[in-house]
């Protein structure tokens, strides 16, 4: 659940706290919870954390216990349900353009967001975010080198980037 996009988005919430403070987060595709949970350590105001595998919220509200903070857990899947998302300041969004087709929808629902403040993806390269043309719509923000058991899960990926959607 802790893939290389979100580990990158993770690091960057902890690398740059005042962005976040005070700020209401969206964790789409969230996962582990990792960067829902580290933006609560940022000094988010109110964040949720969105997935649409049942263990994955288990896994989000256990991280969550352990780490003595409250997340909102949101399992459902908010790219059909709903076409604005309302009152989040910051999009996150941790590997999530992992195949073409889903990398589509997710860019278009993502610049249907556009009203958030911040939308923030974290992606290592994969060919989603690379031939879905999400890139024409990105500005880099951080790059971080993997560690090499993220390297040898992540089919050599060496690093991971933090994208915010123009």
């Amino acid at each position: 659940f802790y893939w290389a996009g979100g580990q990158a988005v993770t690091r960057y919430i902890l690398d740059n706290t005042a962005v976040f403070s005070g700020s209401n987060v969206l964790d789409v595709g969230s996962g582990c919870g990792a960067s829902a949970i580290a933006a609560v350590k940022a000094g988010a105001r109110n964040v949720f954390a969105n997935d649409i595998d049942r263990v994955a919220c288990e896994a989000i509200s256990i991280n969550a216990y352990l780490n003595a903070v409250m997340v909102h857990i949101v399992n459902h899947n908010i790219l059909a349900r709903s076409k604005k998302i309302n009152n989040m300041d910051i999009l996150i969004v941790g590997d999530m353009f992992y195949d073409t087709e889903f990398g589509l929808t997710m860019l278009t629902w993502l610049l249907d967001q556009k009203k958030c403040s911040r939308i923030l993806i974290g992606d290592p390269g994969r060919h989603g975010l690379i031939h879905a043309g999400v890139s024409l719509h990105l500005k880099l923000l951080a790059e971080y080198q993997l560690l090499d058991l993220t390297v040898m899960e992540n089919n050599g990926f060496k690093t991971s980037s933090v994208w915010e959607l123009l």
